[in-house]
């Protein structure tokens, strides 16, 4: 009786997992919401509905899962680097640089760490299916896809207010774009609030879709035996859904002109294929059918360089486009500030969520640069910068522990993709440290990728494919 019970206190926040990860890439804020502690008004997010209740499950349920973790030294090291980390940046509350005139700007994102801690830690403890988060975010990736590619077709909002889209006028300041002479083409938002962090979203999904892709094109060797051309028809046509939405997701990926992305998806993607071949996954057929959809993917790429040059050319830096200039001069100041502030507090730092104050107090007092200040590119700079060397080796340790390991599980390896893309494209961007949706999205799917079943729980009977 008491493991049916657990079982469907597993199952319940299963589901506000799965429901969370989709939910990821909605900025809706809720009407009449009272504003929280923090600047972002976090606490208006519709998405932290699912995730609050969820943790509010897990909590009541004597932490479901805690004790396989404690049994891991792989796992409790992960738990410890994520917790250990909200401790320190609520702890960075009493050295922050805005401690005094606006100690809840540190507070509110202090707080927003420890959501994402516990958020990835439960993950962990409770150990979701890989095959349905991955089956989770691939449904995002379309649903938000489909908006995107929406607004890029029209270069305008398609008029979701009610949802939280932005207004979306490629012609007025403010709004992201590409430029190449007088065009100016809107990129797609979906319903994020910037391009960059619905490739991030992006990427994720796509990913997975090819993780399931890939999960179709290997079958079980029972299934190989039996395969005759009959079979071999209907295997076909069971892949072409998969194809059709990995390619759709690749597409928008391509649109979001997000270069960040594109090396993290690149590089992620390369690494699973050279994993696979290493451990000799491949059989005959199933080479032959990923070099057919790997052609696909060069031919689409190809066909987005032939259509989209001019923008492309620009978004690399080969032309001298107002736009781009101005994005990369501001984030080659940006840098700057980090190393200086960095030398200046390199081990407690200026407290988590202060450095776009101190940088607004540091360009225009020291550096005399009429800017506003605004969050480091590099979510590794960041953590060094606001908590010192403390925190990023806290942060680095998770991440590290999360990637040493390459899982053998075709969607559990797919998530991992998922978290070494994000982890590259942090180098060049900030969403995964600065906004709590993003932060429980990449330490979420490290959640997913180091748990494991709890056995008393775990159902024997095989689980079917997507």
């Amino acid at each position: 009786m008491k493991d049916n019970s657990r079982k469907h206190q597993q199952f319940l926040i299963h589901i506000g997992i799965l429901v969370t990860f989709f939910l990821i890439p909605l900025w809706l804020r809720i009407p009449n919401a009272p504003k929280s502690f923090t600047r972002e008004y976090v606490l208006g997010f519709v998405w932290l509905i699912p995730l609050t209740f969820t943790l509010a499950l897990w909590v009541s349920s004597g932490f479901l899962g805690i004790k396989q973790v404690a049994r891991s030294r792989r796992r409790s090291l992960f738990a410890f680097s994520l917790l250990g980390l909200a401790l320190w940046a609520n702890l960075s509350v009493s050295w922050a640089y805005m401690r005094d005139l606006r100690p809840e700007v540190t507070v509110g994102v202090a707080g927003q760490v420890g959501i994402m801690a516990l958020f990835g830690v439960m993950v962990l403890a409770t150990a979701p299916a890989p095959r349905r988060v991955a089956l989770a975010l691939i449904m995002g990736m379309v649903t938000y896809g489909i908006i995107g590619a929406w607004q890029v077709t029209i270069q305008d909002d398609i008029g979701l207010r009610f949802l939280g889209e932005f207004w979306l006028d490629p012609a007025q300041g403010g709004i992201s774009v590409v430029q190449a002479g007088d065009v100016r083409w809107l990129r797609p938002y979906g319903l994020t609030p910037h391009p960059n962090v619905f490739a991030g979203y992006m990427l994720v999904g796509v990913l997975c879709a090819v993780g399931w892709v890939l999960a179709r094109i290997m079958p079980t060797q029972q299934t190989q035996i039996r395969m005759g051309e009959t079979h071999l028809v209907r295997w076909w046509t069971t892949l072409l859904t998969p194809i059709i939405i990995m390619l759709f997701g690749l597409w928008m990926l391509f649109l979001t002109f997000s270069r960040s992305s594109w090396l993290g998806f690149a590089s992620a993607l390369i690494v699973m294929l050279i994993t696979l071949t290493i451990r000799k996954w491949w059989t005959k057929r199933a080479l032959r059918m990923v070099l057919v959809v790997g052609g696909a993917m060069v031919v689409m790429g190809g066909i987005f360089i032939a259509l989209y040059h001019p923008f492309i050319l620009a978004r690399v830096g080969m032309t001298d486009e107002y736009v781009e200039m101005r994005a990369v001069n501001e984030r080659a100041i940006h840098l700057r500030v980090a190393y200086a502030t960095f030398e200046e507090s390199p081990v407690w730092g200026v407290g988590v969520g202060n450095f776009p104050w101190y940088s607004t107090y540091y360009l225009k007092y020291e550096m005399r640069v009429d800017m506003k200040g605004d969050n480091i590119h590099n979510i590794y700079l960041s953590a060094l910068t606001e908590l010192g060397i403390i925190g990023l080796v806290l942060m680095l340790a998770g991440l590290i522990v999360a990637l040493i390991k390459i899982p053998t599980d075709i969607h559990r390896l797919a998530l991992w993709g998922g978290v070494l893309g994000l982890a590259l494209v942090g180098l060049f961007d900030h969403y995964t440290w600065s906004m709590l949706a993003y932060g429980a999205l990449w330490w979420g799917i490290m959640g997913v990728v180091l748990a494991e079943p709890i056995p008393s729980l775990h159902h024997s009977n095989p689980i079917k494919r997507i």
